[in-house]
């Protein structure tokens, strides 16, 4: 479903989805810090979190370790991610002005190191190329999977749509919910999404949050780029992958067997 939110952001902390609150089922905290210059946020919750930098410049601190980090786009530039254990102490201390960060919690029984996650770690992959004429052709970044932590309960990494194109298509669905956060180029843009048999009308800043097993591609209006961040609470008993609804796994780019539905890299 759509998620209302009042905007613009406050300074600090938005919270947008709660483990024990509102949208409960996605199992996950999920929200966004606004920062300023000279705002310091502190965070050592009992849960593992990664704090995703969207746009502006921030320093973190963690484990003894301070860093400075500086996203001016998120088209063109890959992200910074602090990724942490339960209880490791974290403060985000704000250096430019509207500096945005997206804040995921979840709930983690084992320990790993702390790590930052630097632009040059995480690849711009085009995704769609060359299949469907392009239409589902879009920039695709990974920052946490199983290949890249197994210990962690996230599945994290951003989607940059192209203008008029398409992602999550052919209609894909899975077991863990998942988190959708938007942003579009320029701000005035828009997009839409099907969840289930519903569809709604995204813009800036919009959140969507997708329950298990229902279908969730989406497409940006023509002109417009649209930036979102996709977030699943993984169980690793039960690792992610998509599946696809049977109808559409003629469409060029999908390999169907017997047993198993995915979509080719």
């Amino acid at each position: 479903m759509k998620v209302p939110h009042t905007k613009p952001f406050k300074t600090g902390y938005n919270s947008i989805a709660e483990m024990n609150g509102k949208y409960e089922e996605m199992q996950m905290d999920f929200g966004i810090l606004m920062l300023k210059p000279g705002f310091v946020y502190e965070n050592n919750d009992n849960k593992e979190r990664a704090f995703l930098l969207i746009q502006g410049k921030i320093q973190y601190e963690w484990d003894g370790e301070t860093v400075v980090a500086n996203r001016s786009s998120w088209k063109n530039d890959s992200p910074w991610c602090l990724s942490v254990s339960p209880g490791v102490k974290v403060k985000i201390i704000g250096v430019s002005d509207t500096a945005q960060v997206a804040v995921h919690a979840t709930d983690n029984d084992l320990s790993f190191p702390s790590k930052l996650y630097r632009p040059e770690e995480i690849p711009s992959t085009l995704r769609g190329k060359d299949v469907n004429d392009d239409t589902a052709c879009r920039i695709f970044r990974t920052i946490i999977d199983a290949t890249i932590n197994p210990d962690s309960n996230f599945v994290l990494g951003e989607d940059v749509h192209l203008p008029g194109r398409w992602s999550g298509y052919p209609n894909h669905y899975h077991p863990q919910p998942e988190i959708y956060f938007f942003k579009f180029y320029p701000e005035n843009g828009f997009g839409m999404q099907r969840l289930g048999n519903d569809a709604i009308y995204l813009e800036e800043n919009d959140t969507s949050t997708i329950y298990p097993n229902e279908v969730h591609p989406c497409v940006v209006a023509p002109g417009y780029h649209m930036y979102y961040i996709w977030v699943i609470r993984e169980d690793r008993n039960d690792r992610y992958r998509p599946w696809f609804e049977m109808q559409h796994t003629w469409v060029p780019g999908i390999w169907v067997s017997d047993e198993e539905k995915y979509m080719l890299p």
